[in-house]
């Protein structure tokens, strides 16, 4: 084995990147549990909610209070983080993109 992975091609290209996912996204995800456990303290009726849309809704809205309340370097923190998956997903879209136009090419060839 020389150490590289192998990874198959999916039959439905990846989509071109066009932005990056807000960096809130990310935040909110990093923090969910512990908004969860918050709205459990405050709000008796949350603990009785089902998992679902109105759950959901519940801890988008308490996440992004949190997320107004942060300091300028935990928001520039967390556009890092945006930035950085954005830069994964671009690469990971091209490297599909040459291979696919190899792959194109070696057919042609044939």
């Amino acid at each position: 084995d020389g150490g590289g992975s192998t990874r198959k091609l999916s039959s439905a290209p990846l989509e071109r990147p066009l932005k990056s996912t807000p960096a809130s996204f990310f935040f909110l995800e990093d923090k969910r549990l512990l908004i969860e456990r918050a709205l459990n303290k405050k709000n008796r009726h949350f603990r009785k909610l089902p998992k679902g849309l109105e759950r959901n809704e519940h801890v988008a809205r308490e996440g992004l209070m949190w997320w107004s309340k942060l300091e300028d370097s935990e928001i520039a923190h967390w556009i890092d983080v945006a930035m950085q998956d954005f830069e994964y997903r671009i690469i990971e879209w091209k490297e599909e993109e040459n291979i696919r136009l190899m792959l194109e090419a070696g057919e042609e060839m044939e």
